[in-house]
């Protein structure tokens, strides 16, 4: 149930664009809007962070220990090499939950993105993905501090991707 006040967006959220994303803040889930993207080094927008590292780096280990979120998604754009506009959906689920964490800056909650190495339904495309969690382990990603970290290796789902040319023919 969405609390009162709050509304998920609709159509695309671009990068410092607002959102709603899940938080478990207090061993509970809870909706909380926020921004995407963190402030960099001169200005700059970071909007993904790599599952790989983002234990180590300074920018993004506090959070990812203690601030982890998901954000809904029904589905996400890529670009390939041509810089063609690519749509991904999971076919088995009507929305997917994408893996991030957030902090607040500026008095401004904001989050970031957590990609993974694509896998063979992404690699055309791209080299990276977002890291998606199960519905089942939505729990254990957002209120186990200890035990989340296998998440960030899990398989990711095969996407369905489609391109804009190709729904217009």
């Amino acid at each position: 149930q969405i609390p009162e006040g709050l509304e998920f967006p609709e159509g695309e959220i671009n990068p410092s664009c607002g959102s709603l994303i899940i938080t478990g803040q207090n061993y509970r889930l809870s909706l909380a809007e926020a921004k995407w993207g963190f402030a960099g080094r001169e200005g700059c927008l970071v909007i993904h962070a790599r599952a790989e590292t983002a234990l180590t780096k300074p920018m993004f280990s506090a959070s990812i220990l203690s601030r982890r979120c998901i954000i809904p998604a029904e589905k996400f754009y890529e670009w390939d090499h041509e810089k063609n506009k690519v749509e991904f959906t999971n076919p088995a689920r009507d929305v997917m939950l994408l893996a991030g964490f957030w902090y607040i800056y500026e008095n401004v909650m904001r989050f970031t993105v957590i990609t993974t190495a694509a896998n063979a339904s992404m690699s055309p495309v791209h080299d990276r993905m977002p890291l998606m969690i199960a519905p089942d382990k939505v729990r254990l990603w957002l209120l186990d501090n200890s035990g989340f970290q296998p998440l960030l290796r899990a398989e990711m789902p095969m996407l369905k991707a489609g391109r804009e040319q190709e729904q217009l023919r």
